[in-house]
């Protein structure tokens, strides 16, 4: 089961405590991912490579601003996301935490998620992330990409050692298409927006109280908050469902992985023309409603 149905999933199972009868079909997916503008501010790389057993990860880099390729293997998908792991967890306690962020995007208290990024079958997808020094790790998952496979954690340390600010890349300013604010219960930035076709980077800054992540789709039709609660009113249906179709007719085409409050990562989309919406399936702990359903869902246009 892909990642985004599985999100689905986890919405009706904290509304209506559990999963009951899924009717959709998976959305398609055309991952639109590109380097062709990061790609040129000379940032410092990273390639995080995905293995048939796990992945290759430097162990120990210099504090700075990092241009990160999550490269997948064929057949298999690959999750990452920059973690400081709390103190006084077992490597299993540490696995199975990390494990429910990535595979349901429940992000679990104590930890902080400084974002990431999602790749599969053999695609790469790219992201810039801010290294602080201290003790980090590459919080990493695979999956094959067929139903129901078994996700299994990399949990990969990372020290992250303090570097001369003064010469590194970071001092260069990058400035986005897209800067999108995410807080309770918003995406700020994008509504009412109307973004060009092509490369174009976005900025994606966490300023809310909450873990926020984002999950992007092209749709066949401008959506509004009646459409999101629709498609959520029909996968809580007692009896299958049928969604609404704009849901069966989505397109997944990008995602930007939790992130905690205060954090910041820069990503570059590639966008064909058509309306787009990005939502938020992370749940409220206070009332247990997913973002989306409280306004984080919100509709654009590339033209």
């Amino acid at each position: 089961m892909r990642r985004w149905l599985v999100l689905v999933c986890g919405v009706v199972a904290l509304l209506a405590g559990s999963v009951g009868p899924v009717v959709a079909q998976e959305p398609q997916t055309d991952p639109s991912f590109s380097n062709e503008v990061l790609g040129t501010y000379g940032l410092p790389e990273i390639a995080i490579t995905q293995r048939e057993d796990g992945y290759d990860a430097p162990r120990e880099v210099v504090a700075g601003r990092y241009l990160v390729a999550l490269v997948s293997r064929p057949g298999l998908s690959a999750y990452l996301n920059l973690v400081r792991v709390p103190a006084g967890l077992s490597d299993a306690e540490a696995d199975e935490q990390l494990l429910s962020a990535a595979r349901n995007d429940v992000p679990v208290d104590g930890w902080t998620y400084g974002g990431g990024t999602y790749a599969f079958d053999g695609n790469t997808a790219w992201v810039a992330l801010d290294l602080q020094p201290g003790e980090w790790a590459w919080g990493l998952t695979s999956q094959p990409d067929i139903d129901d496979a078994e996700e299994t954690v990399h949990l990969m340390p990372l020290t992250v050692t303090a570097g001369d600010a003064a010469a590194s890349p970071v001092a260069a300013g990058i400035e986005p298409s897209a800067d999108v604010t995410m807080t309770e219960f918003v995406f700020e930035g994008l509504d009412g927006t109307t973004l060009p076709t092509g490369p174009q980077v976005w900025r994606f800054t966490n300023s809310g109280s909450q873990a926020h992540h984002m999950v992007l789709f092209r749709t066949p039709m401008l959506l509004a908050q009646e459409d999101v609660t629709a498609m959520v009113d029909a996968f809580m249906s007692a009896t299958p469902t049928p969604p609404p179709s704009w849901w069966n007719e989505s397109v997944w085409v990008g995602y930007a992985a939790i992130m905690s409050p205060g954090q910041s990562i820069l990503t570059e989309y590639d966008l064909d023309p058509g309306t787009y919406a990005a939502l938020c399936f992370i749940a409220d702990p206070e009332t247990g409603m997913p973002h989306l359903m409280e306004g984080m869902a919100q509709a654009f246009t590339v033209a």
